[in-house]
């Protein structure tokens, strides 16, 4: 879990996956009003790839896009981190890390 958006231990989230687009999510993502297929999704989680910029503003990125959570997928075969830092503004998006 990120240092940002935790969630309490035990509690249980669903929604719907989206992958963001562009994947990484250095930059501006795809927002969920600009697609007629996501307007009516409660809580949208989207997946998105490690790398390329730091993960805060990664969930900045999705949150303003209309995410309410964020999943990280490790696309690199290497030791990866099991935390990360909220960084500048800190994003409420709540997220989680998959390696």
């Amino acid at each position: 879990m990120g240092n940002y958006g935790k969630y309490p231990f035990g509690s249980t989230v669903t929604g719907t996956l989206i992958l963001a687009d562009p994947i990484e999510a250095c930059t501006t993502i795809k927002s969920l009003w600009e697609g007629k297929e996501y307007h009516n999704i409660e809580f949208p989680i989207f997946v998105i790839e490690r790398g390329n910029c730091k993960f805060a503003f990664k969930t900045m990125n999705a949150q303003r896009a209309g995410a309410r959570m964020v999943i990280f997928v490790d696309n690199i075969d290497e030791y990866s981190p099991r935390q990360f830092g909220g960084g500048d503004g800190s994003p409420f998006s709540h997220s989680k890390f998959i390696s």
